[in-house]
This record gives structure tokens, sequence and C-alpha cells, in this order.
């Protein structure tokens, strides 16, 4: 069963419109996952691509958790504390 550890809402590094998007960080199995909700975000330009990363203003080493196409599910890995 997914425990949520912690929710937020996430901030666009670029204007996306009106797409706005919140995620939970959760639990099970000695696994981690964001799990991302995201509204009215618009397919990426032809030939790129959305990033999703974890940055932490008080750490200068964000940490990219790959593309993403919207809504979903993203492992953490687990040398991210």
């Amino acid at each position: 069963m997914d425990q949520v550890v912690a929710t937020a809402e996430l901030q666009q590094l670029e204007p996306l419109g009106s797409t706005t998007a919140s995620v939970r960080l959760v639990t099970a199995d000695d696994t981690t996952r964001l799990v991302v909700e995201a509204t009215d975000m618009p397919p990426a330009p032809l030939g790129e691509s959305y990033e999703l990363w974890l940055i932490d203003p008080e750490v200068s080493d964000p940490r990219s958790l790959g593309v993403v196409t919207g809504s979903g599910e993203v492992t953490v890995p687990a040398s991210i504390d």
C-alpha cells in the first residue's frame, strides 16, 4: 500500500500557458515514486521534450528524473535523498 510522504505544486521553469501540476511523493515496498498530476499540458514542440527535475534551492546539484509527457509516475532513484 502506498504511503504518501509529501505533496507539492510543481513550478514551471518556462511558462506553458495554463498548465498546472501537482505531485505526491509516495513509498511502497522500499520504492519511492513521484506521482505527477498535470492539467492543460500541451504536447512538446516537435523535436523537443519536457523534463522533470528535482531542484532544492539549498543544494547546487539538481537531478533530472527524465522526460515526461504529462501525468504519470516516475521512480526516484535510491541514490537521491
